[in-house]
């Protein structure tokens, strides 16, 4: 895998599958067990438990200004976001943060509570917000320095 001849969509492809790889070892840890969808383009989830639960996995850094992760408001999304019964996001850390080794997964509480923003410089007016604080249950903070380090450099977030 050469990062640097992907084009964007190459990237978010592969940083979503390695968000989901990482996830998907923290609840085979857990003993919950955990299966991958075969589709990466699944309508329906990314992952689906040994109970049957299904879990989306959203992958980024927070917005600072609003201490918050997003979701794009399309209609897919949005659906999907709803329909399963655990919405993730797994944040990795820039690197000015003391956990740049790391990747942290939160579960959304309440994936119907969210807010919007309007900030046409960041664009950020076509995505849904969840809050951190009120919004979010921190389940782990793993040191992975390789997965981390890879999430960076496939980030198209600027």
């Amino acid at each position: 895998m050469n990062i640097d001849t992907m084009n964007k969509q190459q990237k978010v492809e592969t940083l979503g599958a390695l968000a989901e790889e990482v996830v998907s070892i923290y609840y085979h840890n857990s003993r919950m067990g955990a299966r991958l969808s075969a589709d990466k383009f699944d309508s329906e989830k990314d992952i689906a438990l040994g109970d049957g639960s299904k879990i989306e996995v959203k992958v980024q850094t927070r917005m600072r200004c609003a201490q918050a992760f997003g979701i794009n408001k399309s209609r897919s999304q949005i659906e999907k976001c709803e329909r399963v019964d655990e919405l993730l996001f797994l944040e990795y850390y820039t690197e000015q943060n003391e956990k740049t080794d790391c990747v942290t997964i939160f579960k959304c509480k309440d994936q119907k509570a969210h807010f919007s923003l309007s900030d046409k410089v960041r664009n950020v007016e076509r995505k849904r917000f969840y809050d951190i604080e009120t919004n979010m249950i921190e389940l782990a903070t793993i040191r992975l320095p390789f997965h981390a380090h890879l999430m960076r450099k496939l980030s198209t977030a600027k």
